[in-house]
């Protein structure tokens, strides 16, 4: 009897995990163009806005297409295209603060990881790796492009009082407690600098096209800028919304932001462009390099 009741008692314990690996982790809240999520071992299946994406699971972009993932503690992952990454691990529970963690490798392409309360509740947890640099994520916003020779990264902000560490698989990270960039190359060599806007400006346009092509500039931005994550219009709403707002790199680097609007009904794709919630650019406002 104490055998069947061990064998029923792991058989459940089983079952249990077998369950919260199957349980949406996060949904799609930005899509222009193709993307897919494949379990392993099994057959992918399309992405759709509000989709939800399970742990384990492996996104996946093709070209011109890009897709953001929202995830129950309002961590934001987005990708640019001909990218895949892989959700190792998403574990999110309030009440138990050493319970959650987040993993996830990025195989290829371009991304753009805003933190949210995870790093809060557990900061040593939230982890990025490619196949050649780790990123250890403790309350920040971080572009990364993962080439064929290197790895390049842009820290846009960093949380007061937390840190970004990158370095090179099984060697010695460097500590960002302010934004920054840094490569990584085959060879393991770590190349690190100040914030550079371009650089930035170049990985994150990547996943967000707005970016790179230039736009009008917000409210209270002087001079020509662009838009980062889409112009909307509509008026000024609550948390949770979608927004657009407008940067503004100036000739002496100085650096201006402006948000010209929340978009209405809880939705953060708009007109095909991907967003980040207002929780998101009310950091990246007291965060980033001015």
């Amino acid at each position: 009897m104490r055998i069947l009741a061990a064998w029923m008692t792991a058989g459940l314990a089983a079952a249990a995990i077998a369950a919260r690996a199957a349980d949406p982790i996060g949904q799609v809240v930005g899509l222009d163009g193709t993307a897919t999520a494949t379990p392993p071992g099994g057959q992918a299946r399309a992405l759709a806005l509000k989709a939800p994406v399970i742990q384990n699971e492996t996104l996946r972009t093709e070209a011109a297409s890009r897709v953001q993932i929202l995830f129950g503690d309002d961590s934001m992952f987005a990708q640019g295209e001909n990218s895949e990454v892989v959700l190792d691990e998403y574990v999110f529970d309030p009440k138990t603060k050493e319970k959650n963690s987040f993993s996830a490798r990025v195989g290829r392409g371009s991304f753009r990881a805003v933190t949210g309360k995870i790093t809060e509740l557990n900061p040593a947890k939230f982890k990025v790796t490619t196949g050649r640099s780790t990123i250890g994520i403790r309350g920040c916003g971080l572009a990364g492009l993962i080439g064929p020779d290197r790895d390049d990264f842009a820290v846009d902000f960093v949380d007061e009082g937390t840190e970004v560490l990158i370095g090179a698989l099984g060697g010695h990270p460097l500590h960002f407690r302010s934004p920054g960039v840094c490569s990584v190359d085959a060879e393991g060599r770590i190349r690190r600098g100040p914030f550079d806007a371009d650089l930035f400006r170049r990985i994150a346009g990547l996943v967000f096209p707005q970016l790179a092509q230039g736009g009008a500039p917000g409210p209270g931005v002087d001079g020509a800028g662009f838009g980062l994550f889409g112009a909307t219009t509509g008026p000024v709403s609550g948390p949770g919304r979608g927004m657009g707002i407008g940067m503004d790199f100036g000739a002496d680097g100085a650096f201006g932001l402006g948000v010209p609007s929340l978009t209405d009904g809880g939705a953060m794709f708009q007109g095909g462009a991907l967003q980040e919630s207002q929780d998101v650019v009310g950091r990246i406002l007291a965060g980033l390099p001015g």
